[in-house]
């Protein structure tokens, strides 16, 4: 079983038309992930932001790749370019496969946060 991306919407802005005010830029993501061959799908929480957020907000030291993965739910990017984060998270998901969805799904939450990250059926 493999996962696709099948929607992306954000709270705070319009994704595909954000252009960040300021260098120092934090947005959060919530990812529709679900199997390839299936409508179902789970919510996954990313947050993306700038080195210069980081920096600003963190006060660490962080590698200056031009987009790399932070603590987990973070996306480091050194700009915001929408399509490149969208071809990044992909290819992310292209190396994930696995026998079932809770299996691929807890793989995909190291990365990102899984809605259902924690849940514990009650009998």
């Amino acid at each position: 079983m493999k996962p696709i991306l099948k929607s992306i919407i954000s709270s705070n802005v319009d994704l595909t038309s954000y252009v960040p005010d300021d260098a120092a830029f934090r947005v959060l993501f919530e990812l529709e992930i679900g199997p390839e061959d299936s409508v179902g799908m789970d919510i996954f929480q990313l947050e993306v932001c700038s080195l210069k957020w980081l920096w600003t907000n963190r006060s660490r030291n962080i590698d200056f790749d031009s987009i790399s993965w932070g603590s987990r739910p973070t996306l480091i990017v050194v700009d915001y370019f929408f399509e490149a984060i969208i071809l990044f998270i992909e290819n992310y998901l292209s190396e994930i496969e696995g026998d079932s969805w809770v299996e691929v799904a807890g793989e995909i939450n190291n990365r990102l946060a899984w809605e259902f990250d924690g849940y514990r059926e009650s009998i």
